[in-house]
């Protein structure tokens, strides 16, 4: 009887274990979006690059706190859909961004569920307005994530 109830106990903790660590096999159907790092192009455009995935998602929740928000990578040679299902959400945001001394940030957002893009745009700025970038990027973010019917 002692033997059983280890075996017991130890099957139920090995399935919280392993619940916690497994992830849907599809995306997920809310509005929830992730935030994939956007690839640097050019050496100068690096610093920017590295915290604009963050400064728009930090943006994008003050506009609305309905919309869950993810943080993470793909892995390598992986699909959209299984890179949103593994992060559980239903959009990715990535993209890439370059210049030198004028920055360009192509975004691109995939309804994972779908495949669709949903947003696909090419966003200038001088050294001088870079704060107002994840802004801008936000925006057509937002109305982009709102148009689309779950």
């Amino acid at each position: 009887m002692n033997s059983t109830r280890t075996l017991r106990l130890a099957a139920a903790f090995a399935a919280i274990v392993f619940a916690g660590s497994a992830y849907a096999a599809e995306p997920a159907n809310d509005l929830s979006i992730a935030f994939l790092p956007i690839e640097a192009t050019t050496a100068h455009a690096g610093t920017e690059a590295g915290g604009l995935s963050s400064s728009v998602a930090t943006r994008l929740a003050s506009k609305d706190a309905t919309i869950r928000i993810a943080q993470g990578e793909a892995k390598a040679g992986e699909k959209p859909a299984d890179t949103a299902a593994r992060l559980n959400v239903r959009f990715l945001f990535t993209g890439t961004m370059g210049g030198e001394g004028a920055f360009i940030a192509a975004i691109e957002v995939i309804d994972a569920k779908t495949g669709a893009v949903i947003l696909k745009s090419s966003f200038f700025s001088d050294e001088d307005n870079i704060p107002t970038l994840p802004g801008e990027i936000a925006s057509g973010l937002y109305s982009a994530l709102k148009a689309v019917k779950l």
